[in-house]
């Protein structure tokens, strides 16, 4: 299943952990999900096994704050966060070869002024694209990956436009050529709510928003002992199943698994019964990376208190079905920031960037 995970430091990332932990230290926690998931299944957590995993020492080295999307076997990784010459790089996790930099930030044809880190790495008609998105131009591009590795330069091509600013958390290429987004609605500046949290179809060919699906209900919650906040944030790890149309979205703020059907609209949210809230432990996080195979869910849990400029730390990973069903939870050795699954290796990777660390586990 294709998803990608951040490895990278923000203090913006930091809002919206603040933001619903003092939210809801003025809301009872009964209510902390009345009204705004929908339909809820509680599950019971379950007991712990170790997970028995192994060293890789394969990969190239880290660079300036990387996002690693693991596909065959390539590593994809954005390179030089806050910098002016950031790039996408690839290399080989099996040999550890660099192919180079691509996608570098500017105006020219193959450059991006304002590059997403988010990446949908997909296969087409026997090669490998990878989906961007350009902040600057709204606007979706697309990477021919493999070409660009034969030719040893950029292939990009523009996919569409959005022709408007939308707060995207992720977006994902459907099997029918239409691209499912994570509308926020929120401006994780000001945290001011542009629109109720959503999920969106985009027809790319007629540039139009084809159809849109209200995840959570659009709440205004206020407290009077800090005025700041005015606003329920919801934010998620995303992974997408294509042949199934399922979205599946990991809350960083509570212990919850959201299914979006993005064709029958239908939703179902799953919820681990005794895990603390995070939001009401007040800027504790939950789920803070999330991979999936063609019937596995893997979802990295924290629990960790977010500090600035000081990235979360789990050591917990649950394992779901895409039906929803709660089948492993596994008690990592060391800690871990992101993970990534491989389909084609059927190998479940985990980063640590701060200790320069890749682990790794063969889950067929």
């Amino acid at each position: 299943m294709r998803s990608l995970f951040i490895v990278r430091r923000s203090k913006h990332l930091l809002v919206p952990f603040l933001t619903c932990a003092a939210l809801f230290s003025c809301r009872p926690t009964s209510l902390l999900y009345e009204g705004v998931l929908s339909p809820i299944k509680v599950v019971p957590d379950l007991p712990e096994q170790e997970l028995d995993w192994h060293p890789f020492d394969s990969f190239p080295d880290w660079g300036d704050q990387r996002i690693y999307s693991v596909y065959d076997s390539l590593a994809i990784s954005y390179v030089g966060y806050r910098r002016s010459d950031s790039f996408w790089n690839v290399s080989s996790w099996k040999s550890g070869t660099d192919f180079g930099d691509f996608v570098l930030r500017g105006r020219g044809p193959t450059e991006l002024l304002s590059c997403s880190f988010f990446i949908d790495v997909y296969p087409f008609q026997g090669k490998t694209y990878a989906l961007l998105y350009d902040f600057s131009s709204t606007s979706f591009f697309r990477w021919d990956v493999t070409s660009s590795l034969e030719s040893g330069r950029t292939i990009l091509e523009k996919e569409s436009s959005l022709n408007r600013q939308i707060p995207l958390m992720s977006f994902f290429k459907t099997e029918e050529g239409e691209i499912v987004i994570n509308d926020s609605g929120q401006n994780a500046f000001t945290e001011e709510m542009l629109s109720p949290p959503r999920v969106l179809l985009f027809d790319p060919v007629s540039m139009t928003i084809r159809d849109s699906i209200p995840v959570f209900r659009p709440v205004n919650y206020r407290c009077e002992d800090n005025p700041v906040v005015s606003k329920v944030i919801f934010n998620s790890s995303d992974c997408y199943h294509p042949s199934s149309h399922f979205l599946c979205m990991a809350m960083t703020c509570f212990p919850a698994i959201v299914f979006v059907n993005t064709q029958t609209k239908e939703l179902n949210t799953i919820v681990i019964q005794g895990q603390p809230h995070s939001i009401a432990r007040k800027g504790f996080r939950s789920f803070q990376s999330v991979s999936a195979s063609d019937d596995r869910i893997y979802a990295l849990y924290s629990g960790e208190k977010r500090r600035k400029e000081v990235a979360c730390k789990a050591t917990v990973l649950y394992e779901f079905s895409w039906d929803g069903d709660l089948l492993n939870k596994y008690r990592l050795k060391e800690d871990v920031q992101s993970i990534s699954f491989d389909k084609a290796s059927q190998r479940l990777f985990f980063f640590n960037p701060q200790l320069e660390k890749v682990w790794y586990r063969d889950m067929q």
